[in-house]
């Protein structure tokens, strides 16, 4: 029932839709719920049904045409979309199935290499399954049958998972730790049975971006992990970006690492900034303020470091109370108080509530407060033992805009009851991201923002839906509707009316559902250019179709494209924003496709 409620009223293109992002986030109820209510939704789509193990429909369309085991099926390779599916953690009967469709892709000429680009990086299908979907019986099938161990990325993403048999599974099969940031990412969990694994197989104890010691000492290594860094050659007299293994250990808190450094009497004086920042990890009292703008850049993110180590409330506090920068975004966007909502940690969120940070901030990935708390309940390699309910819930209480659309994509079940009933006891409280009202859907891309909407006059009043536009205060308005369209709605003038005010228009007509034809293309490199240069300047931008999804989302695809994201990445980003964004494959071809 909890599943239904989200998914009721729609149609079957619809539930198509969601049977997608539902199974690229791995969103396991909501595609059993889809299944169950509809369980030929994926007939047809060679991609999807490998992804929910349909071994008898992959089976019956590769024997009409083996092509399809190397053509690209949607966004990903048939063999990625295997291998990303989660689902054989409810459906441990059907595992075999998945290993038969494999058996069958490479039979038809898939390569067990050929994987997906995100975000500029490959990544190989040995990597989702093991990195992503933890699928071990799947992944041990990928290295016995030709699978590059060292990929770059598996070995690193099966320490996150936490995946001491994986690691041992990559490592068996001539995995080279060097080169990758495996070992520190086990030092994050402090995993000591991983970490040893890494050095036996030869990793080195002074290599990597931040030397071993320096990373134990922010990420609070336990003694365990220390002695094995220790005994593997750690050299404690080691520094980075100027500053020693010991006063990283101070600054941070880590007091094993302190003994064991001042046990070998390689223990070095402290500058003045750093005194008091250790002195507040020690939990004695700081007399004086520090200058945030003197910090060094090793620790002016100190808090982002330390907020999700157990126990760490108290020296966020006394760091806070000496003046660090309690609302400070990372290069990614990310605040302390989204970055405690994304690790599921409800006294260190109503900390900084109290503090009054900016609930409306969005991060580079368009995260808001909300969707980090949803995300990391869905995500977090560490969620287990996290409580993001009552994340969820302070997070409402103070404010925090719940769109009606989340609810429908909150992949944590006990999240999703939440909304609901935190929906139907606050209606006025929850806003509608749904097709069948005015909005603006941005996110951020690049230094600036792009934003979607339906044509002016469709959901409400023309001059309500105008206001609205000017209150955004977009540089550039795309239009992608035809001149009908304008004259059905009322807004045949809406380009004038934005020359008037300063902002720039350009009408790019395109059919319905269509995408653009040779005139529309021959305009886009002018279009293209002006809207650069307005993102790099931190400008907003707006693109509109009829109903604000398919012909506006290709138009807003294409300039996050454009300006350098993967168009998978892109797409899932961007549906985040506006779920219904790009509805066909020409769209999303075009979009794709910058050199067009």
């Amino acid at each position: 029932m909890k599943d239904a409620v989200g998914l009721m009223g729609l149609d079957r293109a619809e539930k198509l839709q969601q049977l997608k992002i539902a199974l690229h986030h791995g969103r396991i109820s909501i595609v059993q719920q889809l299944m169950q209510d509809m369980p030929d939704l994926a007939v047809g789509h060679f991609g999807l049904l490998c992804a929910v193990y349909d071994v008898q429909s992959v089976w019956a369309m590769l024997t009409k045409d083996p092509t399809l085991a190397v053509t690209q099926a949607g966004p990903s390779l048939p063999l990625v979309h295997l291998a990303k599916s989660r689902m054989f953690r409810v459906w441990p009967d059907k595992a075999s199935d998945g290993i038969a469709i494999a058996d069958m892709l490479v039979a038809n000429g898939a390569d067990v290499n050929a994987g997906s680009i995100e975000n500029g990086e490959p990544l190989s299908p040995l990597y989702w399954a093991l990195g992503h979907a933890g699928n071990m019986e799947l992944a041990a099938w990928f290295l016995e049958n030709g699978a590059i161990p060292s990929d770059g990325e598996s070995l690193y993403h099966a320490t996150e998972l936490g995946h001491v048999d994986g690691v041992k599974l990559l490592l068996d099969h001539g995995a080279q730790p060097n080169g990758t940031n495996a070992l520190a990412r086990a030092m994050d969990f402090d995993n000591v049975d991983m970490v040893a694994l890494l050095l036996a197989a030869g990793s080195d104890p002074n290599g990597g971006s931040v030397p071993p010691l320096h990373h134990a000492a922010y990420r609070m290594s336990s003694g365990a992990v220390i002695d094995l860094l220790l005994e593997h050659g750690a050299d404690p007299a080691a520094l980075w970006n100027g500053h020693s293994a010991y006063a990283y250990a101070r600054v941070f808190g880590n007091a094993d690492l302190v003994a064991r450094i001042q046990a070998r009497g390689l223990q070095t004086k402290l500058s003045d900034i750093e005194q008091q920042p250790a002195a507040a990890a020690d939990g004695g009292n700081v007399d004086c303020y520090i200058d945030p703008a003197k910090m060094p850049e090793a620790y002016r993110y100190i808090l982002h470091e330390i907020l999700h180590l157990p126990q760490k409330l108290p020296h966020i506090k006394a760091l806070i109370a000496i003046g660090m920068e309690w609302d400070l975004a990372t290069a990614q966007g990310i605040t302390p108080v989204q970055l405690a909502g994304w690790n599921g940690l409800p006294d260190v969120i109503v900390y900084f509530l109290k503090l009054a940070p900016d609930l409306g901030h969005v991060n580079n990935y368009g995260g808001s407060l909300l969707s980090t708390i949803l995300h990391g309940s869905e995500n977090n390699p560490k969620r287990a033992g996290a409580d993001y309910e009552s994340c969820l819930r302070m997070a409402l209480d103070h404010g925090v805009a719940l769109p009606k659309q989340a609810i429908r994509f909150a992949g944590d079940d006990d999240l999703r009851t939440l909304s609901e009933q935190w929906a139907r006891d606050r209606p006025g409280k929850c806003w509608n991201m749904d097709q069948s009202e005015f909005g603006i859907y941005a996110l951020v891309v690049g230094a600036g923002q792009v934003g979607l909407f339906p044509i002016p006059g469709r959901f409400g009043t023309y001059e309500d839906n105008l206001s609205a536009i000017l209150r955004w205060g977009p540089d550039l308005v795309l239009t992608m509707t035809t001149q009908a369209e304008l004259d059905r709605t009322g807004a045949a003038g809406f380009g004038d009316d934005l020359v008037a005010v300063g902002i720039k228009w350009r009408h790019l007509p395109i059919v319905d559902f269509g995408a653009p034809d040779m005139s529309v293309q021959d305009q886009w490199g002018e279009v293209s250019l002006d809207a650069a240069a307005i993102l790099a300047r931190g400008g907003k931008i707006l693109t509109h179709c009829f109903g604000g999804c398919g012909r506006s989302g290709m138009a807003a695809l294409r300039l996050m494209v454009e300006a350098g994201e993967d168009p998978d990445a892109a797409l899932n980003r961007l549906r985040v924003a506006r779920p219904c964004a790009v509805e066909t494959d020409d769209q999303f071809a075009w979009a794709s496709r910058i050199s067009a």
